[in-house]
């Protein structure tokens, strides 16, 4: 495996549109197939277009590629429910992990640390950010994430 480069690499994490149907419990539905595009943030759309790459320790299914136009409506990102209900924005290195979470049949978006970052900055509900779930599982909480975001950015 690569080394993580949270600054330059790209990421996998689940997405839902304003479009989509959600349960009861806010929690969006399975869709009726796996999505087969990849659905790049603007900020993750341009680090590509600048050489950045996803870093993703397995196989993305041969047909998924990215997205060729916008979606209608905000792009979120899915989160991940912590036991004692605190939330973090994952930013998954493995399609097999996150399709494991969330299942196979979802919007799949790519991320870049700054847009996690940004996120978890702004709204205060969200605990930190999960670097590699499942794998490295490295907490960034939330309280420390200004510090640690300009440790790296200097």
């Amino acid at each position: 495996m690569s080394v993580l480069d949270l600054r330059k690499d790209l990421f996998l994490c689940p997405v839902v549109f304003e479009s989509d149907k959600i349960d009861d419990n806010n929690i969006p539905l399975q869709l009726s197939a796996p999505d087969k595009e990849l659905h790049f943030t603007l900020k993750a759309k341009e680090m590509a277009e600048a050489g950045s790459e996803l870093h993703c320790v397995d196989e993305l299914p041969d047909n998924m590629e990215p997205a060729k136009e916008l979606q209608e409506g905000a792009l979120h990102l899915r989160l991940l429910n912590a036991p004692d209900g605190s939330s973090f924005i994952p930013l998954f290195i493995s399609y097999s992990v996150m399709t494991g979470i969330f299942g196979k049949n979802i919007h799949v978006g790519v991320i870049s640390f700054d847009d996690a970052y940004e996120l978890c900055r702004s709204d205060e509900s969200i605990a930190g950010i999960v670097a590699a779930p499942g794998i490295l599982d490295n907490l960034i909480m939330r309280t420390g994430i200004e510090e640690f975001y300009n440790s790296f950015n200097k």
